[in-house]
């Protein structure tokens, strides 16, 4: 990975980073439950099944479901133009897999 990249990786992070908030539940002794049980949901659906995105969601809704489910590929994703974002949303209309939208959002903004 080159430098500039390494940098432009970094600089999304810390931006995704920033927008985080805390909420109530990560403050309390019941996080470790909760982390625990998303975790366990997470290795029981594994990213590979089709249609682990909600369908019939339009640009703004998937947005919306990275903001709030995938920081990481949030912040890369919000650095698109118009035009990459609309590719990224044509492939979640033609394979709603989350590991394929990270994988497009990657392609897409390596393209730059």
């Amino acid at each position: 990975m080159s430098v500039a990249l390494a940098d432009a990786y970094l600089d999304a992070l810390q931006e995704a980073a920033d927008d985080i908030q805390v909420d109530p539940l990560s403050t309390s002794g019941q996080a470790g439950a909760a982390a625990a049980t998303k975790a366990e949901r997470e290795l029981a659906t594994p990213a590979s099944i089709k249609g682990d995105i909600p369908g019939g969601m339009d640009l703004t809704g998937l947005s919306d479901f990275l903001k709030q489910g995938y920081v990481g590929s949030y912040a890369f994703f919000k650095r698109l133009s118009p035009e990459q974002k609309q590719a990224v949303f044509d492939a979640y209309l033609a394979r709603p897999e989350i590991a394929y939208i990270r994988s497009q959002i990657k392609q897409q903004y390596l393209q730059r």
